[in-house]
């Protein structure tokens, strides 16, 4: 099993502080989900997590700065999905300067994750679950049947 970690859209006071303890204490994804944060405010962000963690890190916004600092990767929002000649042209640079760099989305239905191009490197499915059940929009013989058949991994998404 991954484990892989969001932060909140905002930030709060001791966020930093908790965020080196997590990565300290061995996790190793941590999304950094803060799509009000100008590019300043997200690479001032990142910079106050020792460099050493930046290879666990994932960014959700101001993709330019997965060149600019050594992160594991990109999450792509819906909005930038939608643009897909933009979206073509940031993945083409990612797989080309960037290879190893993860590429991520997040799907929120069968029939989406079925129709996802293949250059992902994995797809978070959300919401799974909801009040604590297994959300019925996904079912799980279905999800079985169709899952090895893509060329990206899916990890269960939700939220607490």
């Amino acid at each position: 099993m991954q484990l892989i970690l969001f932060t909140s859209n905002d930030k709060f006071r001791s966020e930093i502080y908790i965020v080196i303890k997590m990565l300290e204490s061995g996790l190793q994804t941590l999304h950094i989900k803060k799509s009000d944060f100008s590019r300043k405010q997200l690479s001032s962000y990142i910079n106050q997590i020792p460099e050493k963690f930046h290879d666990r890190l994932v960014i959700h916004s101001h993709y330019s700065l997965l060149f600019k600092y050594n992160l594991k990767g990109i999450h792509l929002s819906r909005d930038i999905r939608r643009k897909t000649n933009y979206r073509n042209f940031l993945v083409f640079l990612v797989r080309r300067i960037k290879r190893q760099s993860i590429i991520s989305c997040s799907c929120h239905s069968i029939g989406k994750l079925i129709d996802l191009p293949e250059f992902y490197s994995y797809v978070l499915l959300s919401p799974m679950f909801k009040n604590g059940e297994i959300n019925s929009d996904f079912n799980i013989s279905t999800l079985e049947n169709i899952i090895p058949q893509l060329d990206f991994n899916v990890y269960a998404s939700s939220g607490i």
